[in-house]
């Protein structure tokens, strides 16, 4: 009985540290909260020193930067083309508008570049290795989970190592979130 009365303070205080572990838990992981941007809201903005200049990119979701889920669009203009390179986490790409061009060949040969066209989906896993361009003007819509980085398989065409050594963040998530917002959206039909 009395090694029970012993146990029983640390009992106690076990019992209260999981509990208000518990609650600190709890109290960090909120549920995001939704998100809602149509395209008349969407803010560019130049993209990161380590794709070639012309790229803008806007963040609808997270942060690319750290280690959690993201989207974001990039603009790509005509002509545009991404050395042969590679990403340290997957990602999931899906073109808006346009049409993205794409081959793992470590020559940029053309003639074996795939096109992923409006609707079309390109899943990259971690280190998977290729090149991109465009024709035209393009959209991508990236998902992934971040950080977002870009390696090239040739350091030299790495345009981010030509660039000052300045700190490069990603664009706030959006400018406003339509889900939130104090104006009525359209109005929603009666039938």
């Amino acid at each position: 009985m009395k090694s029970c009365r012993r146990l029983l303070p640390f009992l106690a205080s076990g019992v209260a540290v999981v509990a208000f572990s518990t609650v600190a838990v709890a109290a960090e992981a909120q549920p995001p909260e939704q998100v809602l941007i149509n395209a008349r809201s969407i803010r560019w903005s130049p993209a990161p020193p380590a794709f070639p200049k012309g790229a803008k990119v806007a963040v609808l979701y997270g942060d690319p930067g750290a280690a959690e889920p993201f989207v974001m669009r990039m603009l790509l203009p005509a002509k545009y083309r991404i050395p042969f390179h590679w990403h340290s986490q997957p990602e999931q790409l899906t073109v808006l508008s346009g049409e993205l061009f794409v081959a793992n060949d470590a020559t940029y040969n053309k003639k074996y570049a795939r096109a992923v066209k409006p609707g079309g989906f390109l899943y990259l896993p971690a280190k998977a290795q290729q090149y991109a361009f465009t024709k035209k003007a393009t959209i991508v819509e990236v998902y992934g989970v971040g950080p977002f980085d870009i390696k090239y398989a040739d350091p030299n065409n790495d345009p981010g190592k030509w660039e000052q050594a300045k700190a490069y963040y990603f664009p706030h998530k959006f400018e406003a979130n339509e889900m939130n917002a104090p104006e009525a959206g359209e109005p929603i039909p009666t039938f």
